[in-house]
């Protein structure tokens, strides 16, 4: 027996019961003797011999009278004995798994009993019922037999001693055996009763383990919906009246689930979820529920182990809501202090004047106000990372992350699992920062391709990684702070300066469509990477015209390192979609300003010099990077995903992709779709037939310059590529061939907010306010809102379910309001309301957390770790079914053979494809899973690849020799200790937080 033997459907129909029952009486009934000692009531009598006479029987009924009357009682016992006990230890078990102090206890308790837990945890559901049924069946599971057949043996002796007393007073044995057939018949009626007799729960599930330890939390079971259609989408975990856990859960393989239950559905049916206590939870004992949700909202609490039915908190957490209150008002002064000197900036700067007699300028003030704004985030070590979600998913990993505001995303993998953890893991890295990260995998893992904001590597290009800096000049709580917060302020600055070159003198304008971007939907959605790949042409921008307009040799230097720094930068964000398509539109920025400004007639020798200056600098730092990183950028190149990706030409995106991103106010938080997830949803709101209008008008009123023309021919070339495509030459050539159509809208997103942004300056004359023109941009905006809710209605459903008719007909008339708004050139009311509706959509996407002091491991793995063995070859650690505990577990310092690889681990494929035949499934960039599961060939594994960035080994885990891994030590979740207990090749070591430690013996590279 099992805890998740649970209800099944029954085969047979009650009315089978009726119709055995009537046709036994028929038998036997008629028979003289039998209404001789049944009753001395007259009336039975005549009823019955009325029935019973002679004449009325065929021939056949009576010789079978006679046949049965001759029987011995032994003898009709054992026939009707045999039958009953084919029959009901056939009959498959039925167990109501919600019935807490019914089903569910007896059971629970007689597991208890075997594993020698006696009745389980004391509490008030020890003594709710009997023992004796609990150890009945915990006397079943010691004999190994079926629990049918046990109940029916001790049904025919209850039956049998019936018998007995009735024989024993004297009564006929006809009329004892007719008593114990009814009572045969009767005792069966639970074989026979139909399906919907037992209420059948939507879902069905068990907490297998529950442990708190400190302020967190470790839950994790199994969970289904009976109804394949549906789908559990929600787990929500409760201390008494404290909700502890309400959303997502991290899932996994059971094949034990598939086995017990027969369910193949169920297959992904396990579930994990972690989390910190709430800080307003009383140190106390309180009862654990566990309530799993469908999409339909339905609700059903799960089977509990006994063991995990009450949970004690040892301490009162108050000590943390007093820091995490300080925080949020630390916060929200600032939001406030921002907003006073943004609108205050001119008062500001006069009274600076009149008392100390120096000028400082508004934008100035602010700027500045701004820089002190990020160093208080850093002080207090603010991230938006969702590092927590990674934690929360390796309970032997330990770290102090604490949650602020807001709830982490899930959708942002690519930070919790490759990026955020390989920052930290160079960081505990002995000695710190390698080239090559040994730990990772067994022959380590070359840090220098690691795209994005990069890690930290104690190398030259680090000075043109600006995110890593923080590594080597704080702590690992303030280092964490930097790698979040500096690509927002980064670009929020860079692109600021930007816009102000584009509308000299409108500081405030200017920030306002910095801002737009640095806080996009897209922008959060991606982990503010684009914000990231922003700043570096931005500053490049900034560094080239300054150099155009300057005279001093110094400033000249300094600007030409900065240009250099900038340049190298912008290449070393590894990722060419966005790389090359935001290169082509500040290209076209540059040559718009230098038309405009006449600087192509400002080149000189100095000028000149200084550029020289900044090619040499990128030059050197590229080459050293590429001296370094030559070998695993070669191996990146020839793998299938992504370095073998054909040219790309564009042209396969439809609008109703394109117009997407007037859906992110719903899909950025509320998205529950098999076809896409929250990142690849969201884009940027185009307002793209208003903002022709507007851009026909200015021409009309000839308000247009070079600057303009760019960006217009820009967002016309991306479209066109994005809608129509290119030709294969020209995409070659261009480079275009390397940007996925959807990636190419970072670069049209900026290009329209900045032309959007120049055609509202407030420098340009005002469009007249006359009737006709408003009638054409209320027109136009009705026509364009209609297009794009048009265009998205046709978006599969599932992407629009968060959607009700209030909400879409609200976001209708906010694109009619703000495309009339950017019709008539109102720059105040659009980028207010466009700010608005960003904001709005990522408010309750970002987390706020506040970063850990440290990530380490529990002490017994460290231990592990510096066990001396002879029949140890690795002490790497592999671990089971998931990458996220072998990433943590290699932030913090310790060796793994599996998890994120930029390039495949060459040893591990030696040994598991000798003769490469399966090199194009794991010769990728990949998520390197090992899993459990069933295996037919000679060598007890495959391998396979789920998905393009996904290379998954799955093993059989009593044959798989794991010395094939290259590790030492395997790490896996509870439900497969029993599979792996029966390997040659490993040793149990000891089962902690819901997860089975074993020593992998022998020596490595096993053939």
């Amino acid at each position: 027996m099992t805890e998740i033997e649970i209800t099944r459907a029954m085969a047979y129909r009650g009315r089978a019961v009726a119709f055995f029952g009537v046709l036994f009486l028929l038998l036997l009934m008629p028979r003289a003797q039998i209404m001789k000692s049944f009753m001395e009531t007259e009336a039975v009598k005549k009823s019955l011999l009325s029935v019973a006479t002679e004449g009325q029987l065929s021939r056949g009924r009576i010789k079978l009278i006679s046949l049965i009357d001759q029987l011995p009682l032994r003898v009709l016992f054992f026939i009707f004995s045999v039958a009953y006990l084919m029959l009901a230890m056939n009959s498959p078990v039925s167990i109501y798994a919600s019935a807490g102090h019914d089903d569910s206890l007896f059971w629970g308790k007689a597991y208890q009993i075997v594993k020698w837990n006696w009745l389980g945890a004391y509490n008030q559901m020890a003594l709710a019922r009997g023992q004796g049924f609990p150890l009945f069946l915990a006397a079943n599971a010691v004999l190994g037999i079926s629990v049918t057949l046990l109940i029916a043996l001790l049904h025919i002796f209850v039956y049998g001693m019936i018998a007995n007393t009735l024989r024993g007073l004297g009564l006929n044995r006809y009329l004892g055996w007719l008593y114990v057939a009814f009572l045969l018949m009767l005792g069966s009626a639970p074989v026979f009763a139909e399906q919907n007799q037992l209420p059948q729960p939507e879902i069905q599930g068990y907490v297998d383990l529950f442990a708190v330890e400190g302020n967190k939390i470790v839950a994790q079971g199994w969970v289904g919906a009976a109804d394949p259609s549906h789908k559990v989408v929600s787990l929500s975990v409760w201390l008494g009246n404290v909700q502890v856990v309400d959303g997502g859960f991290e899932q996994f393989e059971r094949p034990d689930v598939i086995k017990a239950t027969g369910r193949r559905d169920w297959f992904k049916s396990g579930w994990r979820v972690s989390a910190e206590l709430p800080s307003n939870l009383k140190g106390d004992e309180h009862p654990v529920n566990v309530l799993a949700k469908l999409e339909n909202g339905h609700t059903e609490k799960l089977m509990m182990n006994p063991q995990a039915e009450q949970s004690v908190v040892d301490a009162p957490l108050y000590r943390h809501s007093l820091a995490i209150l300080g925080v949020r008002i630390t916060l929200i002064i600032m939001v406030v202090l921002l907003c006073v000197v943004y609108f205050q900036a001119d008062n500001l700067s006069g009274r600076l004047f009149s008392t100390a007699h120096y000028l400082v300028k508004p934008p100035v003030i602010f700027g500045f106000t701004l820089f002190l704004c990020f160093w208080v985030l850093l002080s207090l070590g603010i991230t938006g990372s969702s590092l927590r979600i990674g934690l929360q998913q390796t309970p032997f990993v330990q770290s102090d992350a604490t949650n602020v505001w807001g709830k982490d995303q899930s959708v942002r993998s690519d930070d919790y699992w490759v990026l955020t953890p390989l920052a930290i893991a160079q960081y505990n890295h002995h000695p710190q920062f390698p080239v090559v990260n040994t730990n990772l995998g067994e022959d380590g893992q070359n840090m220098l391709v690691v795209g994005m904001t990069g890690a930290p590597v104690a190398h030259i290009s680090a000075i043109a990684k600006p995110a890593t800096w923080g590594f080597f000049l704080f702590d690992l709580k303030r280092a964490l702070s930097w790698y979040w917060c500096f690509p927002i302020f980064a670009c929020l600055f860079a692109l600021w300066g930007v816009v102000a070159l584009l509308l000299p003198g409108q500081w405030r304008s200017s920030f306002l469509i910095a801002l737009w971007f640095s806080v996009s939907p897209y922008a959060a959605a991606w982990s503010n990477w684009p914000a990231y790949a922003v700043f570096f042409p931005s500053l490049s921008l900034l560094s080239a015209i300054a150099i155009l307009r300057s005279d001093s040799k110094y400033l000249l230097l300094v600007l030409g390192c900065i240009l250099g720094l900038a340049l190298a930068g912008f290449v070393l964000v590894l990722y060419p979609p966005w790389q090359v398509s935001l290169g082509y539109v500040f290209l076209a920025l540059i040559v718009g300003i230098a038309v405009r400004d006449e600087l192509y007639r400002n080149f000189n020798k100095r000028r000149l010099a200084s550029f020289g200056i900044a090619i040499i600098i990128s030059g050197l730092i590229m080459w050293k990077w590429w001296s370094d990183a030559h070998l695993a950028v070669q191996a990146m190149m020839d793998t299938v995903y992504p370095g073998q990706r054909t040219t790309l030409t564009g042209g396969k995106v439809a609008l109703p992709e394109l117009l997407r991103g007037f859906t992110n106010l719903v899909t950025l938080n509320k998205l529950n779709s098999t076809y896409s997830n929250q990142s690849e949803m969201t884009s940027f709101p185009y307002m793209l037939l208003p903002l022709a209008l507007l851009f026909i008008f200015r021409v009309y009123q000839k308000a247009i310059g070079a600057v303009e023309i760019a960006l217009a021919v820009s967002i016309s070339f991306i479209l066109y590529y994005t809608l129509v495509g290119i030709p294969v030459e020209v995409a070659q050539f261009s480079l275009w061939g390397r940007v996925q159509p959807q990636r190419a809208e970072i670069a049209l997103g900026l290009s329209n907010m900045i032309l959007c942004g120049l055609l509202l300056s407030s420098g340009i004359k005002s469009m007249p306010n006359k009737i006709p023109t408003r009638t054409l941009a209320i027109v136009v905006a009705l026509i364009w809102a209609a297009i794009a809710f048009h265009s998205i209605s046709r978006l599969h459903e599932s992407l629009l379910s968060g959607f009700s008719p209030g909400v879409f007909v609200g976001l209708f008339v906010v694109v009619v309001v703000t495309g009339y708004c950017l019709a008539m050139g109102k720059f105040r009311e659009f980028i207010y309301l466009s700010l608005a509706l960003s904001v709005a959509t990522i408010w309750r996407f970002n987390p706020v957390n506040i970063a850990p002091h440290s990530v380490t491991a529990a002490s017994f793995i460290y231990g592990l770790n510096n066990k001396e063995s002879d029949h140890v070859a690795s002490q790497r650690i592999l671990v089971l079914e998931t990458q996220a505990p072998a990433m943590y577990l290699l932030a913090a310092g310790l060796p793994v053979a599996n998890g994120v690889f930029y390039y495949p681990q060459s040893s591990l494929y030696e040994r598991l494809d000798k003769n490469h035949a399966e090199s194009n499934i794991y010769n990728r960039y990949q998520h390197l899973l090992f899993s459990g599961g069933v295996v037919e060939n000679a060598d007890h594994y495959r391998i396979e690849s789920p998905q393009g960035d996904v290379v998954k080994v799955v093993v059989n885990l009593e044959r798989f020799d794991f010395r094939k891994t290259g590790a030492g030590i395997l790490a896996a979740p509870q439900h497969e200790e029993e599979a792996l207990r029966k390997n040659a090749k490993l040793t149990y070591i000891r089962n902690e937080k819901g997860w089975a430690w074993f020593q992998i013996t022998g020596g490595l590279n096993a053939d």
